[in-house]
């Protein structure tokens, strides 16, 4: 009888089934008829993906020490009984990195190819962006994109050219892939300098930047500029846009941008208390929330996301894996991974890069399957998989 009421029902299944999160709804779908018929709602997934969704992942890049080499990406479960897809293992061990996500899409470089898709329902985009000029060099990638708004979503590659007479001066601009046309466009420049009391150089480049999704302006592409200053480039209007950070504080220990679903958030721990602002249009920045530091003072915290949907600050990133929040409610220090054993610190480092959360959000243009992804490989002529 309650069965059959909620099938009839479909306000109260709709009401119901939005509270489950992406794990269990994808094992409930094949329930019945009625329960696969509301979850495959376009209007269902936007108001299940318009939830806040907890951060259950972390891409950490591994450093070896002490010769500082990029050992490859280890994706970090910090939320128990949620199992990550093992086609994220076929494309990290196929060569390829995690370099953007934005509401629980994840993108994978490899040279000039990306994947772009949703492992919680393992659809996938192959995209292959050319560089036509060979002065210039890539410097990042961000997926835009925002499942409550569109299905379609943009993948924006940064590339960097120096300026052959100031060495601290450069050049970015930005190939920018569109979802809903199939095809690519081209920023104009964006003349950037670097403090050099801050900045160092490697081999007269410096090293990729943290490139976020940030849903101002319909989408926008941000970065910390050398002198620090938060830069936009809002891509529906083709122009830049800036934000100085919060008023800075003398004793502060540490500072970081994050972004989660498309929102920038900005946080400082300081000698007495940590702070967290989001970014609400272009020149604005509002408390988000703040929490005491005795838990913090125990070790020395590497801040990695801010998770609103849990009101924490996420610590971690250390030699063994260890992840906390710092719940600003309760000021209390959460334990959320217990780290893995492995070498010690002066020969393996763990960065915090990427935090992923799963989504029902559908991807436009995707091929479903890891053998759909290889299908896409053959289609456009590129080295395939090594599944």
């Amino acid at each position: 009888m309650a069965e059959s009421l909620l099938v009839s029902n479909s306000d109260i299944l709709f009401m119901i089934l939005s509270l489950l999160p992406v794990e269990v709804l994808l094992r409930v779908k094949s329930v019945c008829r009625a329960w696969a018929r509301v979850i495959s709602d376009p209007a269902f997934t936007r108001a299940h993906c318009s939830r806040p969704t907890p951060i259950t992942a972390f891409f950490t890049i591994r450093y070896r020490l002490p010769e500082t080499q990029i050992q490859g990406f280890k994706p970090i479960q910090i939320q128990e009984g949620v199992k990550f897809p093992s086609s994220i293992t076929s494309i990290l061990s196929s060569g390829f990195k995690a370099v953007s996500g934005s509401h629980g899409l994840l993108c994978f470089r490899r040279d000039w190819v990306f994947i772009v898709g949703n492992p919680a329902t393992s659809h996938w985009c192959v995209l292959h962006s050319a560089n036509s000029n060979s002065l210039f060099m890539y410097h990042g990638a961000v997926v835009i994109y925002d499942p409550t708004v569109s299905i379609h979503f943009k993948l924006a590659v940064a590339l960097i050219k120096l300026d052959n007479r100031d060495a601290f001066k450069h050049y970015i601009k930005f190939n920018i892939y569109s979802s809903e046309t199939s095809s690519w466009t081209v920023s104009s420049l964006y003349t950037q300098c670097w403090n050099p009391g801050v900045v160092s150089f490697h081999k007269g480049i410096r090293g990729t930047d943290a490139y976020e999704p940030c849903k101002i302006g319909g989408g926008s592409i941000c970065w910390f500029d050398g002198s620090r200053v938060l830069v936009g480039y809002e891509i529906s209007t083709g122009t830049y846009w800036k934000v100085s950070r919060p008023s800075p504080s003398s004793n502060f220990r540490s500072e970081f941008m994050s972004c989660y679903n498309s929102t920038i958030y900005f946080g400082r721990i300081s000698e007495d208390v940590t702070k967290v602002w989001r970014l609400e249009g272009k020149n604005s920045w509002v408390l988000e929330g703040e929490g005491d530091n005795e838990e913090l003072r125990r070790f020395v915290p590497t801040p990695s996301a801010y998770d609103p949907s849990r009101g924490a600050l996420i610590i971690g990133g250390r030699r063994n894996g260890e992840y906390f929040a710092l719940n600003f409610s309760s000021s209390t220090l959460e334990i959320l991974s217990h780290g893995v054993d492995h070498p010690p610190i002066w020969e393996v480092y763990d960065h915090p890069r990427l935090p992923h959360g799963n989504t029902l959000a559908p991807l436009h243009g995707a091929e479903a399957g890891m053998n759909g992804l290889t299908r896409e490989f053959h289609r456009m002529g590129l080295r395939p998989l090594d599944l």
